[in-house]
């Protein structure tokens, strides 16, 4: 075996990502390595700890002095920590460098069941201090009063899980019967209900079912995949809780060149919320169906949020009204998409030069409306 000296490399890594546990540390170890062994695995572990962050090596030199270590004690400490396995060592000739090893420290029960670690332990502190960790470690916390154990056993999953199946194969049974049990619900359809949908009540699940179903030319009643999916997308996010109080930052002199280069940036900021949310925060009332749908539609259409954002406060501009119209934000998503204006400036360009243009005599929006109808959904 090399010996180790004061110009030796060393490199020093955890064996796998754990957190330090001092307090099995302290009761169980220290007794047999001693306080400086103890330590040195506490250092040694602050340093894998370094290179896990910022990677590099030292030498043996450098690490007694950074901890006021003589070689002396290094040897005789790092000895102790290998030989009950908190460390591995290893020796690279060719480099003339030590790779050590950091390994977590055992839980009592692994500990204590090594015949040799418990035969260690208990000539350092006796078979009382052996009973006094076993009574440590095995003690169930003290509950006042006349209360019972009422924690479920593991066979409340394995039930759950059954009475899922059951749950699952009723409900394919109503939605089949809606339809005069010529409906067809392909595997993957199940699939995507039963890892999707657990959570969601019987009523709500047979209501994705039910407006996905698709009569086909050929007589087929099957379940559109694509519609489940989204129809349990647009729940989700109907039932996902919006921040309520966030607000968005809107000027529309942005669109009437009358804004500063940075209030513009300040607009454009909260225009990088997902729209769900910036709609919200703009009507501060629940989304409803038919605006989610057409989000959706918008990002079907490879449009960023920021965009969709964009063009949603660019209607409730125009309209005045109170209300998103589809059928003016339809239109000029198409006009966006035909002329590529990718960007926030390009679109606000072109409505400064265009659009304003086209529309600015006009004193309501349905007015427009008339006029422009090009989408396709």
């Amino acid at each position: 075996m090399p010996k180790l000296v004061n110009n030796t490399s060393l490199s020093i890594r955890k064996k796998q990502d754990f957190l330090f546990d001092f307090y099995n540390l302290n009761n169980f170890y220290r007794p047999i390595i001693g306080n400086v062994a103890m330590q040195l695995y506490i250092n040694l572990l602050s340093e894998a700890i370094n290179y896990q962050k910022i990677g590099g090596q030292m030498l043996l030199e450098q690490f007694v002095e950074r901890y006021q270590l003589t070689y002396e004690e290094f040897h005789a400490a790092r000895k102790k920590i290998e030989a009950i396995a908190l460390i591995d060592t290893y020796y690279d000739e060719r480099e003339q460098a030590y790779h050590i090893i950091v390994n977590p420290v055992e839980q009592y029960q692994t500990f204590i069941e090594l015949p040799q670690y418990k035969s260690l332990l208990t000539n350092k502190i006796g078979v009382d201090g052996i009973e006094r960790l076993n009574y440590l470690y095995n003690a169930q916390p003290y509950i006042e009063g006349g209360a019972v154990a009422i924690s479920q056993p593991l066979t409340y999953l394995v039930d759950q899980i059954n009475n899922n199946d059951v749950r699952f194969n009723e409900i394919y049974q109503k939605i089949a019967q809606i339809h005069q049990n010529q409906l067809i619900i392909s595997d993957d359809c199940k699939k995507i209900i039963e890892e999707n949908c657990n959570h969601f009540t019987t009523n709500e699940i047979l209501t994705f079912l039910n407006n996905s179903v698709i009569y086909a030319n050929n007589g087929q009643v099957f379940i559109d995949q694509a519609i489940l999916i989204e129809k349990i997308r647009l729940h989700l996010l109907t039932s996902t809780k919006i921040k309520a109080n966030l607000q968005v930052y809107r000027n529309h002199a942005i669109f009437e060149k009358k804004a500063s280069e940075a209030e513009i940036q300040k607009v454009f900021a909260s225009y990088h919320l997902n729209c769900e949310q910036y709609l919200y925060s703009i009507t501060k009332t629940n989304l409803a169906e038919h605006d989610l749908e057409l989000i959706s539609q918008l990002r079907h259409k490879q449009l960023t949020d920021a965009q969709i954002n964009m063009l949603i406060d660019f209607t409730f501009f125009k309209s005045k009204i109170g209300r998103l119209s589809h059928s003016f934000i339809k239109p000029t998503a198409q006009t966006v998409l035909n002329m590529n204006l990718n960007t926030l400036d390009k679109m606000l360009s072109y409505w400064d030069y265009d659009i304003n243009k086209k529309v600015t005599k006009k004193t309501d929006v349905d007015e427009v409306e008339e006029k422009i109808t090009t989408w396709d959904a």
